[in-house]
């Protein structure tokens, strides 16, 4: 169960439940983080 207070996070959990990517936090000044979610996304779902 997650804490009720929380600051934003993104997982990123493969096929075998398995956490392959974790970010928190993020700036909406910053689109670095959207580019490497995207790219770990498309990682994730190639199985690689």
């Amino acid at each position: 169960m997650l804490p009720r207070v929380s600051i934003p996070r993104n997982w990123i959990v493969d096929s075998k439940s398995t956490l392959q990517w974790e970010q928190r936090a993020y700036s909406s000044q910053n689109t670095e983080w959207e580019k490497r979610l995207l790219e770990m996304l498309e990682k994730t779902a190639g199985g690689q």
